[in-house]
């Protein structure tokens, strides 16, 4: 297996983990959100927390796309060459 393979399958790997960072960060906030809404449907968010959450949803679907971006670049690299006829 050459080096440049190996980096790919590497990249491969670390943003399939980026992906699965940011995917499950978002969809735990947006549960907690619904979660809240159910339990008390009627009461006033507290602290302010339900503010924040669109910033934390947002930093999470930006490393979901940054890791998504870096599996394309493995899936690139891990590629074998074509050859010439």
């Amino acid at each position: 297996m050459t080096g440049r393979r190996l980096l790919g399958l590497s990249f491969v790997i670390l943003g399939l983990v980026g992906v699965g960072i940011g995917l499950t960060t978002a969809i735990g906030e947006l549960g907690g959100l619904y979660k809240s809404a159910l339990e008390h449907p009627l009461d006033e968010p507290k602290g302010g927390d339900e503010k924040e959450v669109p910033g934390r949803m947002l930093r999470s679907t930006l490393t979901g796309g940054i890791g998504a971006v870096i599996f394309g670049i493995g899936i690139r690299m891990a590629r074998p060459k074509r050859r010439r006829r």
